[in-house]
Protein backbone atom coordinates (compact mmCIF):
# COMPACT_ATOMS: atom_id res chain seq x y z
CA UNK A 1 0.00 0.00 0.00
CA UNK A 2 1.47 3.66 -1.00
CA UNK A 3 2.43 6.45 1.62
CA UNK A 4 0.03 8.54 -0.33
CA UNK A 5 -3.34 6.47 0.63
CA UNK A 6 -5.99 7.76 2.82
CA UNK A 7 -8.79 6.57 5.66
CA UNK A 8 -12.07 7.90 5.50
CA UNK A 9 -14.64 6.80 8.20
CA UNK A 10 -18.08 4.99 5.79
CA UNK A 11 -21.58 4.11 7.35
CA UNK A 12 -21.86 1.16 9.69
CA UNK A 13 -18.49 1.59 11.20
CA UNK A 14 -16.27 0.48 8.62
CA UNK A 15 -13.26 1.92 7.26
CA UNK A 16 -12.50 2.52 3.50
CA UNK A 17 -9.11 3.07 2.06
CA UNK A 18 -9.32 5.67 -0.53
CA UNK A 19 -5.96 4.38 -2.92
CA UNK A 20 -3.82 7.03 -5.18
CA UNK A 21 -4.66 10.42 -3.80
CA UNK A 22 -2.20 13.43 -4.49
CA UNK A 23 0.58 14.24 -1.76
CA UNK A 24 -1.03 16.85 -0.40
CA UNK A 25 1.41 20.09 1.33
CA UNK A 26 2.65 19.24 4.80
CA UNK A 27 -0.02 20.83 7.52
CA UNK A 28 0.32 23.09 10.02
CA UNK A 29 0.14 21.63 13.28
CA UNK A 30 -2.98 21.96 15.00
CA UNK A 31 -2.68 24.24 17.60
CA UNK A 32 -5.02 22.99 20.13
CA UNK A 33 -3.09 19.76 20.25
CA UNK A 34 0.05 21.61 20.25
CA UNK A 35 -1.67 23.76 23.39
CA UNK A 36 -2.27 20.54 25.10
CA UNK A 37 0.93 18.90 24.67
CA UNK A 38 2.39 22.14 26.27
CA UNK A 39 0.17 22.28 29.13
CA UNK A 40 0.82 18.52 29.63
CA UNK A 41 4.72 18.93 29.34
CA UNK A 42 4.34 21.34 32.30
CA UNK A 43 1.83 18.85 34.43
CA UNK A 44 4.15 16.56 34.28
CA UNK A 45 6.95 18.45 35.65
CA UNK A 46 4.28 19.77 38.48
CA UNK A 47 3.63 16.11 38.90
CA UNK A 48 7.61 15.31 39.04
CA UNK A 49 8.03 18.03 41.31
CA UNK A 50 5.98 16.32 43.89
CA UNK A 51 7.00 12.88 43.97
CA UNK A 52 10.88 13.35 42.76
CA UNK A 53 10.94 16.71 44.54
CA UNK A 54 9.64 15.04 47.90
CA UNK A 55 6.51 17.65 48.14
CA UNK A 56 4.27 14.82 48.64
CA UNK A 57 5.86 14.88 52.06
CA UNK A 58 5.11 18.09 53.62
CA UNK A 59 3.46 18.32 57.16
CA UNK A 60 1.53 21.39 56.89
CA UNK A 61 -1.82 20.31 56.60
CA UNK A 62 -2.89 22.73 53.98
CA UNK A 63 0.14 22.68 51.80
CA UNK A 64 -0.07 19.20 51.52
CA UNK A 65 -3.87 19.09 50.63
CA UNK A 66 -2.97 21.15 48.00
CA UNK A 67 -0.17 18.73 46.78
CA UNK A 68 -2.14 15.95 46.56
CA UNK A 69 -4.70 17.98 44.91
CA UNK A 70 -2.49 19.31 42.18
CA UNK A 71 -1.41 15.46 42.38
CA UNK A 72 -4.48 14.18 41.41
CA UNK A 73 -5.25 16.33 38.94
CA UNK A 74 -1.99 16.17 37.14
CA UNK A 75 -2.31 12.19 36.85
CA UNK A 76 -3.44 12.02 33.09
CA UNK A 77 -1.14 14.21 31.17
CA UNK A 78 1.58 10.87 30.26
CA UNK A 79 -1.55 9.43 28.94
CA UNK A 80 -2.77 12.69 27.25
CA UNK A 81 1.12 13.14 26.43
CA UNK A 82 1.03 9.99 24.72
CA UNK A 83 -2.41 10.14 23.02
CA UNK A 84 -1.39 12.45 20.93
CA UNK A 85 1.50 11.45 19.30
CA UNK A 86 -1.13 7.93 18.70
CA UNK A 87 -4.17 10.33 17.59
CA UNK A 88 -2.29 11.70 14.43
CA UNK A 89 -0.13 8.39 13.85
CA UNK A 90 -3.03 6.62 13.65
CA UNK A 91 -4.37 7.20 10.17
CA UNK A 92 -1.06 6.22 8.04
CA UNK A 93 -1.75 3.79 5.54
CA UNK A 94 1.94 3.20 5.44
CA UNK A 95 3.10 -0.73 6.27
CA UNK A 96 6.34 0.61 6.98
CA UNK A 97 8.13 1.32 10.24
CA UNK A 98 8.75 4.97 10.43
CA UNK A 99 12.66 4.67 10.36
CA UNK A 100 13.75 8.20 10.15
CA UNK A 101 11.27 9.77 12.76
CA UNK A 102 12.21 7.11 15.58
CA UNK A 103 15.97 7.88 14.40
CA UNK A 104 15.55 11.56 15.00
CA UNK A 105 13.95 10.67 18.23
CA UNK A 106 16.66 8.22 19.35
CA UNK A 107 19.61 11.09 18.49
CA UNK A 108 17.60 13.35 20.00
CA UNK A 109 17.55 10.99 23.72
CA UNK A 110 21.26 9.87 22.77
CA UNK A 111 22.64 13.55 22.92
CA UNK A 112 21.26 14.95 26.49
CA UNK A 113 21.86 11.07 27.58
CA UNK A 114 25.83 11.87 27.19
CA UNK A 115 25.57 15.76 27.49
CA UNK A 116 24.49 15.59 30.97
CA UNK A 117 26.72 12.46 31.91
CA UNK A 118 29.55 14.05 30.53
CA UNK A 119 28.42 17.70 32.28
CA UNK A 120 27.92 15.89 35.82
CA UNK A 121 30.52 13.56 35.63
CA UNK A 122 33.04 16.52 34.82
CA UNK A 123 31.86 18.27 37.63
CA UNK A 124 32.18 15.84 39.81
CA UNK A 125 28.63 15.77 40.52
CA UNK A 126 27.65 12.11 40.14
CA UNK A 127 29.91 9.48 40.35
CA UNK A 128 31.43 7.32 37.51
CA UNK A 129 30.81 3.92 37.14
CA UNK A 130 30.58 1.45 34.36
CA UNK A 131 27.11 0.83 35.07
CA UNK A 132 25.86 4.31 34.42
CA UNK A 133 28.54 4.50 31.42
CA UNK A 134 26.21 1.76 29.62
CA UNK A 135 23.50 3.11 30.61
CA UNK A 136 24.23 6.01 28.98
CA UNK A 137 25.76 4.94 25.68
CA UNK A 138 22.13 2.36 25.40
CA UNK A 139 20.00 4.90 26.91
CA UNK A 140 16.89 2.86 24.95
CA UNK A 141 17.75 -0.63 25.70
CA UNK A 142 18.51 0.11 29.62
CA UNK A 143 15.33 2.35 29.92
CA UNK A 144 17.51 5.02 30.84
CA UNK A 145 13.88 7.15 30.19
CA UNK A 146 11.45 4.76 30.67
CA UNK A 147 8.91 6.84 28.96
CA UNK A 148 11.16 6.65 25.44
CA UNK A 149 11.97 3.20 25.95
CA UNK A 150 8.01 2.48 26.11
CA UNK A 151 7.22 5.35 23.59
CA UNK A 152 9.50 3.79 20.46
CA UNK A 153 7.98 0.35 21.50
CA UNK A 154 4.90 1.80 20.30
CA UNK A 155 6.03 4.08 17.16
CA UNK A 156 7.80 0.44 16.17
CA UNK A 157 4.32 -1.64 16.35
CA UNK A 158 2.05 1.58 14.99
CA UNK A 159 1.92 0.00 11.16
CA UNK A 160 0.60 -3.14 12.63
CA UNK A 161 -1.92 -1.65 14.87
CA UNK A 162 -2.95 0.80 11.94
CA UNK A 163 -3.61 -2.56 9.93
CA UNK A 164 -5.42 -4.09 12.76
CA UNK A 165 -7.88 -1.36 13.56
CA UNK A 166 -8.30 -0.63 10.21
CA UNK A 167 -9.98 -3.82 9.46
CA UNK A 168 -12.28 -3.44 12.53
CA UNK A 169 -15.88 -2.25 12.67
CA UNK A 170 -17.08 0.38 14.88
CA UNK A 171 -18.17 -1.94 17.30
CA UNK A 172 -15.86 -3.85 17.69
CA UNK A 173 -13.44 -1.32 17.78
CA UNK A 174 -15.29 0.17 21.03
CA UNK A 175 -15.61 -3.23 22.56
CA UNK A 176 -11.78 -3.66 22.74
CA UNK A 177 -11.54 -0.04 24.42
CA UNK A 178 -13.51 -0.97 27.27
CA UNK A 179 -12.08 -4.40 27.56
CA UNK A 180 -8.76 -2.18 27.82
CA UNK A 181 -10.47 0.14 30.45
CA UNK A 182 -11.54 -2.98 32.08
CA UNK A 183 -8.17 -4.84 32.01
CA UNK A 184 -6.23 -1.76 32.97
CA UNK A 185 -8.52 -1.71 36.22
CA UNK A 186 -8.46 -4.62 37.47
CA UNK A 187 -4.57 -4.93 37.09
CA UNK A 188 -3.67 -1.36 38.60
CA UNK A 189 -5.88 -1.01 41.46
CA UNK A 190 -7.51 -4.24 41.74
CA UNK A 191 -4.03 -5.70 41.28
CA UNK A 192 -5.24 -9.09 39.98
CA UNK A 193 -4.91 -10.37 36.64
CA UNK A 194 -0.79 -9.23 36.30
CA UNK A 195 -0.61 -11.01 33.29
CA UNK A 196 -2.02 -8.61 31.16
CA UNK A 197 1.45 -6.75 31.30
CA UNK A 198 -0.21 -3.45 31.50
CA UNK A 199 0.78 -3.18 35.66
CA UNK A 200 0.67 0.57 36.55
CA UNK A 201 0.82 2.29 32.68
CA UNK A 202 5.10 2.05 32.97
CA UNK A 203 5.07 0.20 29.90
CA UNK A 204 4.79 -0.15 26.16
CA UNK A 205 1.61 -2.44 26.57
CA UNK A 206 -0.17 0.29 28.08
CA UNK A 207 1.45 2.78 25.32
CA UNK A 208 -0.34 0.24 22.78
CA UNK A 209 -3.46 0.27 24.72
CA UNK A 210 -3.79 4.29 24.55
CA UNK A 211 -2.74 3.98 20.81
CA UNK A 212 -5.92 1.56 20.72
CA UNK A 213 -8.32 4.38 22.61
CA UNK A 214 -6.63 7.53 20.84
CA UNK A 215 -7.25 5.49 17.39
CA UNK A 216 -11.07 4.93 18.06
CA UNK A 217 -11.25 8.65 18.74
CA UNK A 218 -9.66 9.66 15.50
CA UNK A 219 -10.71 7.10 13.14
CA UNK A 220 -14.56 6.92 14.24
CA UNK A 221 -14.82 11.02 14.60
CA UNK A 222 -15.74 11.04 18.14
CA UNK A 223 -17.05 14.14 19.19
CA UNK A 224 -17.47 16.14 22.51
CA UNK A 225 -21.23 16.70 23.04
CA UNK A 226 -23.17 18.77 25.97
CA UNK A 227 -23.39 15.22 27.97
CA UNK A 228 -20.06 13.72 27.12
CA UNK A 229 -18.18 17.17 28.24
CA UNK A 230 -20.82 16.92 31.63
CA UNK A 231 -20.11 13.10 32.62
CA UNK A 232 -15.92 14.24 31.47
CA UNK A 233 -16.08 16.75 33.79
CA UNK A 234 -17.69 14.39 36.40
CA UNK A 235 -15.23 11.71 35.81
CA UNK A 236 -12.14 14.37 36.03
CA UNK A 237 -13.46 15.96 39.23
CA UNK A 238 -13.62 11.79 40.56
CA UNK A 239 -10.20 11.77 39.82
CA UNK A 240 -8.90 14.31 42.00
CA UNK A 241 -11.16 12.85 44.64
CA UNK A 242 -10.21 9.73 44.77
CA UNK A 243 -6.64 10.70 44.28
CA UNK A 244 -7.11 12.43 47.90
CA UNK A 245 -7.41 8.56 49.22
CA UNK A 246 -5.74 6.34 47.36
CA UNK A 247 -3.08 5.82 45.09
CA UNK A 248 -4.26 6.09 41.66
CA UNK A 249 -1.70 5.25 38.52
CA UNK A 250 -1.54 5.85 34.53
CA UNK A 251 -3.38 3.03 33.90
CA UNK A 252 -6.21 3.34 36.48
CA UNK A 253 -9.86 3.55 34.74
CA UNK A 254 -10.21 6.79 36.01
CA UNK A 255 -7.42 8.44 35.03
CA UNK A 256 -7.56 7.07 31.27
CA UNK A 257 -11.27 8.63 31.03
CA UNK A 258 -10.43 11.81 32.18
CA UNK A 259 -7.63 12.03 29.94
CA UNK A 260 -10.00 10.63 26.96
CA UNK A 261 -12.44 13.30 27.87
CA UNK A 262 -9.68 16.43 27.92
CA UNK A 263 -8.42 15.06 24.92
CA UNK A 264 -12.29 15.32 23.42
CA UNK A 265 -12.66 18.96 24.89
CA UNK A 266 -9.18 19.97 22.84
CA UNK A 267 -10.08 18.67 19.55
CA UNK A 268 -13.23 20.52 19.54
CA UNK A 269 -10.93 23.86 20.84
CA UNK A 270 -10.63 26.61 18.40
CA UNK A 271 -7.77 29.09 18.69
CA UNK A 272 -8.81 32.16 16.52
CA UNK A 273 -5.94 34.10 17.74
CA UNK A 274 -3.27 33.21 14.69
CA UNK A 275 -0.62 35.65 16.99
CA UNK A 276 -1.30 32.96 19.78
CA UNK A 277 -1.79 30.07 17.74
CA UNK A 278 1.90 30.39 16.38
CA UNK A 279 3.69 31.12 20.04
CA UNK A 280 2.00 27.72 20.65
CA UNK A 281 3.43 26.04 17.62
CA UNK A 282 6.40 27.62 18.25
CA UNK A 283 7.10 26.28 22.13
CA UNK A 284 5.38 22.58 21.35
CA UNK A 285 8.20 21.39 19.49
CA UNK A 286 10.58 21.74 22.45
CA UNK A 287 8.65 19.77 25.21
CA UNK A 288 10.12 16.58 24.65
CA UNK A 289 13.49 18.11 25.20
CA UNK A 290 11.98 19.74 28.63
CA UNK A 291 11.36 16.21 29.50
CA UNK A 292 14.59 14.81 28.76
CA UNK A 293 16.32 17.71 30.30
CA UNK A 294 14.55 17.58 33.83
CA UNK A 295 13.80 14.11 34.19
CA UNK A 296 17.22 13.10 33.31
CA UNK A 297 18.97 10.38 36.31
CA UNK A 298 21.75 13.17 36.56
CA UNK A 299 19.17 16.03 36.76
CA UNK A 300 16.54 14.15 38.89
CA UNK A 301 19.32 13.93 41.49
CA UNK A 302 20.70 17.05 41.76
CA UNK A 303 17.70 20.02 40.85
CA UNK A 304 15.33 19.90 43.32
CA UNK A 305 18.27 19.81 46.17
CA UNK A 306 20.96 21.96 44.85
CA UNK A 307 19.09 24.15 42.38
CA UNK A 308 15.54 24.70 44.09
CA UNK A 309 16.12 23.84 47.48
CA UNK A 310 12.86 21.88 47.94
CA UNK A 311 13.16 20.56 51.41
CA UNK A 312 13.60 23.96 52.95
CA UNK A 313 10.19 25.21 51.03
CA UNK A 314 7.84 22.46 52.66
CA UNK A 315 6.34 24.29 55.03
CA UNK A 316 6.53 27.39 53.74
CA UNK A 317 3.06 29.81 53.57
CA UNK A 318 1.99 29.22 50.40
CA UNK A 319 4.54 26.11 49.50
CA UNK A 320 2.18 24.82 46.90
CA UNK A 321 2.79 28.05 45.20
CA UNK A 322 6.33 28.20 45.19
CA UNK A 323 6.46 24.41 43.75
CA UNK A 324 3.97 26.10 40.83
CA UNK A 325 6.60 28.50 40.27
CA UNK A 326 9.26 26.20 39.88
CA UNK A 327 7.53 24.23 37.90
CA UNK A 328 7.25 27.23 35.62
CA UNK A 329 10.96 28.03 36.10
CA UNK A 330 12.07 24.61 35.05
CA UNK A 331 9.71 24.68 31.45
CA UNK A 332 10.77 28.23 30.86
CA UNK A 333 15.08 27.09 31.57
CA UNK A 334 14.72 23.81 29.65
CA UNK A 335 12.57 24.66 26.56
CA UNK A 336 15.90 27.14 26.26
CA UNK A 337 17.95 24.93 26.55
CA UNK A 338 16.39 22.76 23.61
CA UNK A 339 15.72 25.94 21.45
CA UNK A 340 19.51 26.22 21.75
CA UNK A 341 20.04 22.84 20.49
CA UNK A 342 17.50 22.60 17.48
CA UNK A 343 19.20 25.90 16.60
CA UNK A 344 22.46 24.19 17.02
CA UNK A 345 21.24 20.80 14.83
CA UNK A 346 20.52 22.79 12.43
CA UNK A 347 22.98 24.95 12.10
CA UNK A 348 25.29 21.91 11.78
CA UNK A 349 22.90 20.29 8.95
CA UNK A 350 22.76 23.05 6.53
CA UNK A 351 26.61 23.50 6.62
CA UNK A 352 27.07 19.68 6.03
CA UNK A 353 25.04 20.00 3.40
CA UNK A 354 26.35 23.37 1.80
CA UNK A 355 29.76 21.34 2.37
CA UNK A 356 28.35 17.94 0.49
CA UNK A 357 27.01 20.29 -2.20
CA UNK A 358 30.40 22.03 -2.69
CA UNK A 359 32.41 18.59 -3.04
CA UNK A 360 30.12 17.34 -5.47
CA UNK A 361 30.46 20.37 -7.47
CA UNK A 362 33.51 19.95 -7.40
Amino acid sequence: MSDNTAVSVEGEGKLAVNPMLPSPAKPRRNASFELLRILCMFFIIGHHFVGHGGWDGVTDEVTAAFIKLFSAFFLPSVNLFVMIGAYFMCTSTSERVGVRKIAKLWGQVFFYSVLLFVVFVATDTIPYSGEYLLQTLLPTLKEKYWFFSAYIVMLVLSPFLNAMLRNLSRRSHLVLCLLILVAAEITSDAKVLNTTGISTGYNAVWFCCLYVIAAYLRLRDVRLTRTKAILGGIVYVATIIVGQFAYLHYSSALVCLSAVYVFLAFKHLNIKNERLANIIRFISPLTFGVYLIHDSPEMRSYMYENIFHCSQMYDLPAAFLIMIAFAIATFIACAACEFLRRELFDFAAALFKRLRSRKRTA
